[in-house]
């Protein structure tokens, strides 16, 4: 397991970038954006709520390290022992295994401890709307109903199912194969779409349709008693913290550079949307999670690529 390199070192920085996220248990209040860091010499915490215009001015470590497993009971980031080193991927094998949610949630092996516990609370499937008229299957646990739907960038969807988190891929899956809604919306469809908002009527309207397809076709299987008739609309296109950029605004994507500079304008699914010189600059946040920083007293600025159309991003 590789260890952190000795040519870089905590004493260059003063934190490690943790996660950019969403925080909030419902609707009211709805949901906001929050980037969580630590402090390198203490281990301390903090959340910042990411307030339009917050502004960054940060240089960045040349790698990324570990940030910790999630203890998904409690919903706490736990620091990784070792700050292993990141080639890919949001933490280290240990805190992999540690968290153990791919292991059990997605390759069937016998869940840890804390996943056998968050495996037994109630956990939900959700049909999510994406431009254009794409109708997505997916899950989520109980704690996170509203969080997880605007974590996707899925602004329109409604919840049709429950049951413990152990029997309710079956049903996902079910819905997916035998009636053919999609699990996956990928990061590009949905980048295309970030300056349009959506048609909530005709969104609405989709997602009651395959509602109801989804309910008469398990209705009298044994998936019966998990489907729920009557459910509502959760529309989250009119929450304030969501950003939709302007149709002729031009994007810079920043794919690697040793800065974090600008003013906060978004989160939007896996990308943080800064404002900078008049500019609209685009990073991709997992490169950013697990890295160092230092706050530096001189502005900072990035040599722009030359724009490129949302389109033909990744």
């Amino acid at each position: 397991m590789p260890q952190t390199s000795n040519s870089e070192t905590t004493k260059s920085f003063t934190h490690q970038i943790l996660s950019f996220a969403w925080k909030g248990r419902d609707l009211d209040p709805q949901p906001y954006p929050v980037l969580q860091i630590r402090r390198l010499d203490n281990g301390e915490q903090t959340k910042i709520k990411l307030e339009p215009g917050f502004e960054f001015n940060w240089k960045l470590s040349k790698k990324r390290y570990c940030p910790g497993f999630i203890d998904f009971t409690k919903g706490n980031q736990e620091l990784c022992p070792f700050m292993n080193e990141l080639e890919s991927g949001d933490m280290c094998a240990y805190c992999t295994k540690r968290t153990g949610f791919h292991s059990a949630f997605f390759y069937g092996d016998e869940p840890n401890a804390q996943m056998k516990e968050y495996l037994t609370q109630p956990h939900y499937i959700y049909l999510a709307y994406f431009q254009p008229n794409i109708i997505k299957v997916g899950t989520a646990a109980d704690r996170k109903r509203y969080i997880r739907l605007i974590e996707q960038d899925a602004l329109v969807a409604m919840y049709i199912a429950t049951a413990t988190g152990f029997e309710i891929q079956n049903l996902e899956h079910a819905i997916s194969g035998q009636l053919g809604f999609t699990e996956v919306v990928k990061s590009k469809q949905k980048y295309t779409y970030f300056n349009q908002r959506p048609n909530v009527e005709n969104a609405a309207q989709q997602l009651r349709s395959a509602h109801q397809h989804i309910y008469n076709h398990f209705q009298d299987t044994a998936f019966a008693d998990w489907l729920l008739k009557n459910t509502e609309i959760i529309d989250q296109t009119q929450n304030p913290y969501i950003y939709y950029p302007a149709s002729e605004q031009k994007l810079h994507r920043i794919y690697e550079d040793r800065l974090l500079t600008g003013k906060f304008l978004g989160l939007r699914h896996k990308y943080l949307l800064l404002a900078h010189n008049e500019q609209t600059i685009v990073l991709n946040k997992r490169y950013l999670e697990g890295r160092y920083f230092i706050a530096s007293e001189e502005a900072l600025t990035y040599e722009l690529p030359k724009p490129t159309q949302p389109s033909l991003f990744d």
